[in-house]
């Protein structure tokens, strides 16, 4: 049945238009800039920490936020452009259908900003950015819906040909824009290796705690026996890291925290505290977890981890197989890993140190804390820890000036 008569607002389809591809470009850079690997993004920098964000976020559907958001402005664009051709005559049909759409991603997108605000409490410009433009499309709908149009404007007849022409000067923006990106991502270098953390400059008078976080006492109550750690049982200096298996900022930070256990054996112990934190990877992070724990049973845990995160997918997670495969590379029995694996034993325990963390209220991972102190998600480079665990130290460790 045809739908003759349904309004066709040309300034607002356009303002529609822009902002489905100014989301397209927004979601494809998340997508690549922050997907299996982490490189320094130009865009977010400063306070906003969009790789700890992301590495949290929720998967939509078996989807990453940036992907399903890809899809969402994808679609808006799609459902635009039909509207705009009257495809089937199904105007009115199809304005609802986007409707419903945008109605949806405003909700989802609520639910991810006051995730990010209140329950990680930390921010990701680019995620914000995100949250503003399905806004400005909801609020253009609105208007829409509200605001009827005089029957002299409702007629389409012969504007069609300079729609389509702004539609095609649109797509060839877009498609520069995410080309040129994607260039600039493909130019930077790969992820700094150890020694080129270890020569990292930064400026001590920078690199602080998290003022946000008193300093926590009585650690042993954080950690258990069975706990991987690194350095000297009675070391000075306490490190308590918690790290998500399938979180890329800490597979990052992983080979910082080596460094630093190297240059302080004697005077520092680092406790890891895997925790699944993944929200959307909860089932697999589990997995992961517990394989952690059942390496450190076996003193496999430091090759273990090297392993994981080597094979790391975070989006899709390491299946226990997969694991099993891992556990026989670093020296494991293939079949009875699997086995302990498959009966669950340690999920108690990774459920207990989820409960600690959330108590804790330490937002993202990598989290670290010296001596009960977290550090800013900013100072993480082995130059401000090592500051930090310097100015920790008693008198008679600390260097003579």
């Amino acid at each position: 049945m045809k739908q003759h008569g349904s309004p066709y607002r040309r300034g607002l389809e356009r303002t529609l238009l822009i902002l489905a591809s100014l989301g397209i470009l927004l979601t494809a850079h998340l997508s690549y800039w922050y997907g299996d690997t982490e490189v320094a993004d130009p865009i977010c920098t400063g306070a906003s920490d969009c790789a700890a964000v992301i590495a949290n976020d929720p998967t939509f559907l078996g989807l990453s936020s940036a992907h399903a958001g890809l899809i969402f402005y994808g679609l808006v664009a799609m459902f635009t452009l039909a509207i705009t051709r009257d495809w089937f005559d199904l105007r009115r049909t199809l304005k609802v259908l986007r409707l419903i759409l945008v109605i949806a991603g405003m909700a989802y997108s609520t639910f991810l900003t006051i995730l990010q605000l209140f329950a990680l409490e930390d921010f990701c410009v680019l995620c914000l950015g995100s949250f503003l433009l399905v806004s400005a499309m909801t609020a253009v709908l609105v208007i829409m819906v509200r605001k009827p149009v005089p029957l002299a404007r409702r007629s389409t007849a012969g504007r069609q040909p300079s729609e389509m022409a702004f539609f095609g000067i649109t797509a060839a923006i877009l498609a520069a824009a995410v080309v040129t990106d994607y260039t600039i991502y493909r130019a930077r270098a790969p992820a700094p290796s150890p020694d080129q953390l270890a020569g990292q400059v930064y400026n001590p008078e920078l690199c602080e705690y998290d003022a946000s976080h008193s300093r926590f006492e009585n650690l042993d109550q954080f950690i258990s026996d069975d706990d991987p750690v690194t350095g000297y049982p009675s070391a000075p200096v306490t490190i308590i890291e918690f790290i998500d298996p399938n979180c890329p900022a800490c597979k990052n930070q992983h080979p910082v925290m080596k460094a630093l256990a190297a240059k302080y054996p004697q005077l520092v112990r680092i406790v890891t505290k895997p925790v699944a934190l993944i929200t959307g990877s909860l089932l697999f992070s589990l997995d992961e977890v517990m394989a952690l724990w059942l390496a450190n049973e076996q003193g496999r845990y430091d090759r273990m981890i090297d392993a994981m995160f080597e094979a790391q997918s975070p989006q899709q997670g390491l299946s226990v197989d997969e694991l099993a495969d891992l556990a026989s590379d670093v020296g494991m029995n293939r079949r009875e890993f699997r086995q302990e694996l498959l009966s669950r034993r340690l999920e108690p325990k990774a459920r207990s140190t989820r409960r600690i963390f959330d108590a804790m209220s330490l937002g993202g991972v990598p989290a670290i804390l010296i001596n009960g102190r977290k550090v800013h998600a900013r100072d993480r480079s082995l130059g401000c820890l090592s500051h930090l665990v310097a100015e920790e130290l008693p008198e008679v460790f600390k260097p003579s000036e």
